[in-house]
């Protein structure tokens, strides 16, 4: 069950008319996913990069990253140093509230340098400093010609108590651009998926031409597409399409939340 309504954050709303101006299609989706070791412990990693904002060269990071063990996300954001190193910090959020991104701690941990398809590096806290090694698993980029390379899933900002919400990005037969045609509903325990919301047809009293292909490609960082819904029962996706995109609720089952 779903109901759209149109997408009301000004804010939001407000960067992705100022962002629009300068391309066709979104433009700022640069997604690399990387799967690897801190010290010893197996980690996801998504890293979304802009090249150009409105013109000008952005080195802005943004992301998210889980371990295997407890997939709760955490949040991502720096910066792309001049040497080429990428220097990272990492927030907790709250699960089940409003307040999606909403920081309770934010550490400056993360020093990383790319090389091909891999991140070497640190994790770093006071005294205690662990290796990152990562090895690239999948690409997205629309920021020119749109290109995927491997199966795109982005672990989303937004968590419940006992989920989180990755959402599988692709190329599907009836769009000509990239879009998010599936949601998947994790468990954080033990990674069981609890749920799976197919994502590209569009609802009956939606233009089907706004929706078919507009799901998760409207919030500048792709981390922000699914967000806290009405209720700790529902997710709110947010789509493109129209003038301002919109807002569609989606309930969740009981294993969820």
């Amino acid at each position: 069950m779903h109901r759209l309504r149109p997408f009301s954050s000004f804010f939001w709303t407000l960067s992705f008319l100022l962002l629009s101006f300068n391309s066709a299609h979104a433009g700022w989706y640069q997604i690399k996913n990387y799967e690897g070791m801190i010290r010893n412990r197996l980690v996801h990693v998504s890293l979304q990069t802009f090249g150009k904002l409105n013109g000008k060269a952005d080195t802005h990071v943004v992301g998210t990253y889980y371990y295997d063990t407890h997939r709760i996300p955490i949040k991502l954001d720096g910066n792309l140093l001049p040497d080429g190193n990428m220097a990272l910090c990492e927030s907790d959020l709250r699960p089940g509230e409003p307040q999606t991104n909403e920081v309770i701690k934010r550490r400056c941990v993360f020093s990383l340098l790319a090389s091909s398809n891999n991140l070497t590096g640190s994790w770093k806290s006071g005294s205690t400093s662990f290796d990152v090694q990562l090895r690239q698993i999948a690409e997205l980029d629309n920021n020119d010609e749109e290109r995927i390379e491997g199966r795109v899933e982005i672990p989303m900002w937004y968590h419940t108590g006992k989920a989180m919400f990755v959402g599988v990005y692709g190329k599907i037969d009836v769009c000509e651009k990239i879009v998010m045609s599936e949601l998947k509903i994790v468990s954080i325990f033990d990674g069981t998926v609890l749920g799976n919301m197919p994502l590209t047809e569009p609802a009956e009293e939606a233009n089907p031409n706004d929706l078919l292909c507009e799901a998760g490609v409207l919030m500048t960082e792709i981390y922000s597409n699914v967000e806290f819904g009405d209720s700790l029962h529902s997710v709110l996706i947010h789509y493109g399409g129209g003038k301002m995109g919109y807002d569609a609720i989606k309930q969740l089952g009981r294993n969820a939340y």
